[in-house]
């Protein structure tokens, strides 16, 4: 009897640790690849399926639709209040719920780091999913950004030609646009910042409906 119960026990271990030892992503593919600085806000951002890259950082404050994101080592993301999806979160990669991820299913590897979480995280051994190339798209003959400078209160753009069709959007840290100005038929471009908190905050560029460039700026 003491040898039955033995055998019970250890195929009931064995069971359970298959159970959580790898976790699997429901992606196969993916509409939004993350190489650098992207900022998602709005209650139209829709549903995603996304991929942090290494140095990749996704902040996610929008308020529309489950998203699926797989965040690679040395990615980032950070998400905002209304959000709600499941993050699968390799080695070396981080999670930041800001206290605010309660919709959020975390599934995060033995190295992951998972911080100010408020939801529920499935501890997984290892995580298999499809991995991504990480090269951002850019339109064909776009023109891009040479230099981005700030100053005084001045966020000043130079573009290696004359564009049209751009906007540069403004971001605060949760996600929130606080500028956003159209750009045609210029080199440059200024954004007054006048008014603006000091802190830090991320700009986006973008050309039709192609992100050239995104970077964060710091305001004094």
């Amino acid at each position: 009897m003491k040898k039955i119960f033995t055998l019970i026990l250890l195929a009931c271990l064995c069971f359970g640790g298959n159970a959580i030892a790898q976790c699997t992503s429901p992606v196969s593919s993916y509409d939004l690849i993350v190489a650098s600085t992207i900022v998602r806000s709005g209650s139209n951002a829709g549903y995603i399926q996304g991929y942090v890259c290494n140095g990749g950082v996704l902040i996610d404050s929008a308020t529309c639709c489950t998203r699926f994101v797989v965040v690679d080592s040395g990615g980032s993301l950070i998400v905002g209040p209304i959000s709600y999806g499941g993050a699968y979160v390799l080695n070396g990669a981080t999670f930041n719920g800001q206290n605010m991820s309660n919709n959020w299913q975390v599934f995060a590897e033995p190295n992951a780091t998972v911080i100010n979480h408020s939801g529920t995280t499935t501890a997984c051994a290892q995580i298999a999913y499809t991995a991504s190339n990480c090269i951002m798209s850019v339109p064909q003959n776009a023109s891009s950004v040479s230099s981005v400078a700030l100053s005084g209160t001045n966020l000043n753009f130079a573009f290696t030609s004359v564009v049209s069709d751009v906007t540069i959007e403004l971001f605060d840290v949760t996600g929130n646009v606080v500028r956003s100005e159209k750009v045609n038929q210029s080199a440059v471009h200024s954004m007054n910042l006048n008014g603006l908190a000091g802190g830090v905050y991320m700009y986006r560029v973008m050309q039709g409906t192609e992100v050239i460039s995104t970077d964060k700026v710091v305001l004094q």
